[in-house]
């Protein structure tokens, strides 16, 4: 669909009552673009507190700050990369089934906004796909649609104006492909609607609020160990007075407020040292252990440098992934306001 197209579409969007079609590539950035303005099907389960993969909140979190939710490259591409093609492959078998050609297409009506994964050419019968789950193809044989799903099915249906959707779990292959009908319901309906209207206005709510990382804690000697009795002659040699003085040198010379990337970089540094500072400790003791059967000195004292170094680093970790949110939220806010003095 050409730009111009697309830009009517978007300042008429509001009065518009009967619904229509976007041709909109999925993925594209217009289509990225058109999602970030309209109340998404697939996002109806988020919205409505029944999805298992992302909270409302974080949801609330990704519209107001204008981030895209990050995946690895594991669910990239085992997973969503994997469901484009096994839609793709379920799209042909339900063809074949039904004898209509089914289209991916955009669908909107006011401020819902449907992906569907497929649609006749009369819009009468709309397609939507899950990949195989033993569960919920048990559900699907029994002619029943998990909530989470029934409620991306009742927008897409609001959306495309259909008299139907078929509802298909599948693997690709006509051995795994399990489907049931769908009607449109009044009762989701006013309850899509309800949801998005709270959410918008959450959205708009929003504010982000800093992470405050706690001080650390500072770590207090133990009481002596009572010694009651001694068989035969023990002679320990070690090095932990040592070790300790160096990790409360090291500690106390960290910087605790990082700034710049140099400042970062030092500080992860850091946390690599308290983990191995952690790991040379457990292997001290438990050496120490094998050779001895009663060194309770040396397993306090191994204590007491092994929470320094954990604790400390346990906090810088959380200092770090709080301050780089911080700072993202602080390019992101002034990103926008420079978009809004620009408009």
């Amino acid at each position: 669909m050409k730009t111009n197209t697309l830009n009517y579409v978007k300042e008429h969007i509001e009065w518009h009552e009967t619904g229509f079609v976007l041709a909109l590539t999925q993925g594209s950035s217009e289509w990225h673009e058109h999602r970030a303005r309209h109340w998404n099907a697939s996002e109806a389960g988020i919205v409505l507190g029944l999805s298992k993969h992302t909270s409302r909140n974080e949801l609330i979190k990704l519209k107001a700050t204008g981030e895209k939710k990050a995946f690895s490259q594991y669910v990239q591409t085992k997973i969503l990369d994997h469901g484009h093609k096994v839609e793709a492959l379920a799209r042909e078998i339900l063809e074949q089934r039904i004898g209509e050609n089914l289209y991916p297409v955009t669908c909107v009506k006011g401020k819902f906004s449907a992906s569907c994964d497929g649609l006749t050419i009369d819009k009468k019968i709309a397609f939507e796909c899950k990949q195989w789950n033993q569960s919920y193809a048990e559900m699907v044989q029994n002619n029943e649609v998990p909530s989470e799903h029934m409620s991306q099915c009742q927008q897409v249906l609001l959306c495309a104006g259909a008299d139907f959707l078929y509802f298909v779990i599948s693997d690709g292959t006509p051995e795994k492909f399990v489907m049931t009908k769908v009607v449109p319901d009044g009762a989701w309906r006013d309850k899509l609607l309800y949801a998005w209207k709270q959410f918008d206005a959450d959205v708009a709510a929003y504010k982000h609020a800093p992470e405050i990382v706690k001080p650390i804690v500072k770590s207090i000697d133990d009481l002596p160990s009572v010694l009651v009795q001694v068989n035969g002659a023990l002679t320990v040699t070690d090095n932990l007075s040592v070790f300790g003085e160096r990790l409360q040198l090291f500690v106390s010379a960290i910087n605790m407020k990082p700034q710049d990337d140099e400042d970062f970089a030092n500080t992860e540094a850091a946390i690599k040292t308290l983990i191995k500072a952690e790991d040379a400790l457990n292997v001290a003791e438990a050496e120490a252990l094998s050779q001895v059967a009663c060194i309770d000195d040396i397993r306090k004292l191994k204590g007491m440098y092994y929470d320094l170094a954990r604790t400390t680093r346990l906090t810088l970790e959380k200092l770090v992934k709080s301050e780089k949110e911080n700072r993202k939220q602080e390019i992101i806010a002034k990103a926008k306001k420079v978009i809004v003095d620009y408009k």
